[in-house]
């Protein structure tokens, strides 16, 4: 039997944990049995070319500025004729405007099996929005989530029947060379000027509200004043740039503060962190936190979405409630100046998440949903 075509629906491929969640599912995913594609609302994203490095075609469905603009009517016939000829059978969704088209898409070019993904605590101020997604949970064959916490938080808020909803967490790549690591950290340290014995706290995230990092800040300004030779260390761009670097200067560490905006290998900015840090106000499971753990990072996290699923408080980290700066501060000093508790937390953090956490349970368990699926719906495998 040739493989089954499955097409994957975005919003974009910009740097993000969904859109590394999806090229990782791209780079692993069985091409004997599935041949994947990929759609994208707009085309945009640093991560197009990894996808297409892969062999594996991207589209563009090419949306402008709104979904009710008389120019979209054209951009479904076109969608649902090249779904149709290529015989697409599973529709795959991710993200939450891509879930809303990819549902009217589906629906329009008959495609057997709809699936889309839930991977945040979002809420939807506008009363539209909230009903199409209330739809898209009904229309959906299944609903995967990537956390418990994400589960519950849509069977509350978007009213998803439990028995559509599925939990299939993210996964992280156990193939990373532990000497690379070291290399790179070293690498990546001399590249900032920082001497080997600064010890380093870092996160990484989109700079958006819904990660915290004022509150990073906030808690980096305590720590210099109790800590001498400590850097703080932000990866990642976003629309609070700007804000967060005078927030830096305001609390006057500008000094210690290093923002490095979007860098493609997290791993390698990950590797020379002494600490890492998830301050979250908003959260799934972020895939981040994972591999800073199977790094064999200590970690403080905020208790928001799956973070508190992947880090046990007191064994594999600390977790301090959300908003809250000065704990935050707290455990963070408690690691820098116990570095028996940091290492301690360090090697069980990677041993739990290499047993709980790998990919390739997260590809099994897709790739178990999409036969499943298949069979409910009739299609010959």
């Amino acid at each position: 039997m040739p493989p089954v075509p499955v097409a994957y629906f975005i919003d974009h491929l910009k740097v993000g944990g969904a859109q590394r969640h999806l090229i990782e599912v791209l780079r692993r995913l069985d091409r004997h049995r599935f041949a994947p594609q990929v759609w994208t609302l707009r085309g945009e994203g640093e991560l197009v070319a990894e996808a297409e490095q892969l062999d594996i075609p991207v589209r563009s469905f090419g949306l402008g500025a709104r979904l009710q603009e008389a120019s979209t009517l054209p951009l479904f016939r076109r969608a649902m004729r090249v779904l149709r000829q290529d015989r697409v059978q599973i529709l795959h969704c991710y993200l939450s405007f891509a879930n809303i088209v990819g549902t009217l898409l589906a629906a329009c070019a008959r495609i057997p099996v709809l699936l889309v993904s839930k991977r945040s605590l979002d809420t939807y101020q506008r009363r539209l929005e909230a009903w199409g997604h209330w739809v898209v949970n009904r229309r959906a064959d299944k609903v995967i989530a990537n956390a418990d916490a994400v589960r519950d938080f849509v069977i509350r808020t978007e009213g998803c029947p439990a028995d559509k909803i599925i939990v299939i967490p993210n996964g992280i790549n156990d193939e990373f060379d532990e000497s690379m690591a070291k290399e790179l950290r070293a690498h990546e340290r001399a590249a900032l000027g920082l001497s080997p014995q600064t010890r380093i706290v870092g996160t990484l995230g989109r700079l958006a509200w819904k990660k915290g990092q004022e509150y990073f800040l906030q808690a980096a300004a305590e720590i210099v004043r109790r800590e001498q030779n400590v850097a703080f260390v932000l990866v990642g761009d976003g629309p609070l740039r700007t804000q967060l670097e005078a927030q830096a200067h305001s609390l006057g560490i500008a000094s210690q503060v290093k923002f490095l905006g979007q860098r493609l290998d997290s791993q390698a900015v990950i590797s020379m962190f002494d600490i890492f840090v998830l301050p979250s106000v908003i959260e799934g499971m972020p895939n981040a936190l994972l591999e800073a753990m199977a790094l064999e990072k200590p970690v403080v996290v905020t208790n928001a979405g799956g973070n508190a699923e992947v880090v046990t408080h007191g064994e594999t980290g600390f977790v301090v409630p959300t908003h809250q700066s000065r704990e935050m501060a707290q455990a963070i000093l408690q690691l820098l100046r116990d570095q028996a508790l940091a290492r301690q937390f360090a090697h069980a953090a990677r041993q739990s998440v290499h047993q709980r956490f790998s990919f390739r349970h997260t590809l099994d368990a897709m790739e178990s949903l999409y036969t499943e699926m298949l069979t409910a719906k009739g299609v010959a495998l």
